[in-house]
């Protein structure tokens, strides 16, 4: 069972009736752990998962929604038929709230105001006790850089929004130009839904501010007014970047972001930011032609 917004927009009386402050689950990359609630209204079902986002807790939610989904099925509500969507709170970055329909879809949306009205009234976006100390501060190499698409490894896995994602660009052919998903506002999955040109423009115009002293990107897009699908889009290149990883021998690949990336060349938008580890300072590499401005 798929969930829309429609169907969540109905359950306005959700009641909690589990919260376990130190839930645990297994990722490809070790244990993570969250805050874990469960709505239901009597019949129908919904996680609420929080979570710091810095790292100490492990792999993030959103790269893990569906080993989380699985997890939180398997040890409460084993006997249910349908699929358990996941609402995913980050108390840091809590302007990134999304729901992760674990139906086939496999991919998240925005919630609207009224889910998340809903949701306030019964359940706690806190971290609550058990919580794990931050990490210890450390100096980073890591940098936000602009890189043009065509310089970036294509996706390896595509496994969310199956009908429109189903393989990678290397496998699947070129669109064709009435494809709506060639044109931003694209109605079958989230990732084709958002402007990513105007929300790389955006967020990489931030970061240069934020680099000569101004705000953090946060403020400067709040401050700017900008709202809705590109805010959201903008602020996941900064809240939770697309990551370029580099190995000795295999070069370049992509450990987060692969599905943006995707929707990106599908707008054939020409460049995005990305982080990725350099021992160049950021200012030297916060750099573009004037004419690439917006």
């Amino acid at each position: 069972m798929d969930w829309t917004a429609a169907d969540m927009a109905d359950h306005k009386t959700w009641r909690r009736f589990v919260d376990e402050h130190s839930f645990q689950f297994t990722t490809a990359h070790g244990t993570s752990s969250c805050r874990l609630q469960i709505l239901t209204d009597g019949t129908s079902f919904l996680a609420v998962a929080v979570q710091f986002a810095d790292g100490r807790e492990g792999a993030s939610l959103t790269n893990n929604a569906e080993q989380l989904a699985a997890a939180a099925r398997s040890r409460y509500l084993p006997s249910l038929s349908s699929d358990l969507p996941v609402l995913l709170h980050y108390v840091d970055h809590g302007q990134l709230d999304m729901i992760y329909d674990a139906g086939s879809s496999r991919t998240f949306r925005k919630p609207s105001k009224t889910e998340r009205a809903a949701v306030d009234r019964a359940a706690d976006l806190n971290r609550g006790s058990s919580a794990p100390q931050p990490l210890q501060p450390r100096v980073s190499n890591v940098v936000f850089v602009q890189r043009p698409l065509e310089t970036l490894p294509h996706a390896h896995e595509l496994f969310r929004a199956s009908d429109c994602m189903a393989t990678g660009r290397q496998s699947r052919p070129h669109l064709d130009d009435a494809d709506p998903r060639r044109s931003p506002g694209s109605s079958c999955c989230w990732y084709h839904s958002i402007d990513w040109a105007r929300a790389s423009t955006l967020i990489w115009d931030a970061l240069l501010d934020e680099a000569q002293g101004g705000l953090n990107p946060v403020e400067t897009l709040s401050a700017a007014h900008v709202r809705g699908l590109v805010a959201d889009g903008a602020l996941s290149l900064f809240d939770d970047p697309i990551y370029i990883a580099t190995g000795l021998d295999e070069g370049e690949s992509i450990t987060n972001g692969q599905h943006r990336l995707e929707a990106m060349r599908d707008q054939d938008v020409s460049w995005t930011v990305v982080q990725q580890s350099s021992a160049a300072p950021i200012p030297a590499l916060a750099l573009r032609p004037t004419s690439d401005r917006a």
